[in-house]
């Protein structure tokens, strides 16, 4: 198939290559969000999708996740310093983290989201890749100041 470029930033900023080249992992994962529900603060499904992490064209390593039966965007950011997994769930399989958003009513929000995988070995590949991946990203960011 071809090349889906998908736009980070507005603007010029850097884009995401949707490509096998610039995928560092692809799994299967159903991601839930903390928030206010009809019971009040609980998780929500997102949705079950496909999660990559990919490599942009400035060598940052973004999160991406797809709903596998619309294509919609369930989650997209690049991995911060900020971003630490914790276990969730009380299972080996789910990791929950927090990140920053823009979201149409409130800007820099923090997002509780939680990722919950297939099997524990999933998980735990996960786990190494977001931590390489974020770990890259901080050193990257270091050598611009």
């Amino acid at each position: 198939g071809g090349i889906r470029l998908l736009v980070l930033a507005s603007g010029n900023g850097p884009q995401l290559m949707d490509d096998p080249d610039s995928t560092i992992l692809s799994l299967p994962a159903v991601l839930f969000r903390w928030g206010e529900g009809n019971n009040g603060l609980q998780w929500k499904n997102q949705g079950r999708g496909t999660l990559r992490l990919l490599r942009n064209t400035d060598g940052m390593v973004c999160l991406v996740h797809h709903h596998n039966n619309t294509q919609r965007v369930l989650a997209r950011h690049v991995l911060s310093e900020e971003m630490k997994l914790e276990r969730s769930f009380g299972a080996n399989n789910a990791w929950v983290y927090t990140a920053s958003a823009d979201m149409a009513d409130v800007a820099n929000a923090v997002l509780v989201l939680a990722l919950r995988f297939d099997t524990d070995a999933e998980a735990e590949t996960f786990r190494i890749a977001f931590e390489a991946g974020r770990d890259t990203n901080v050193a990257r960011s270091k050598r611009c100041f």
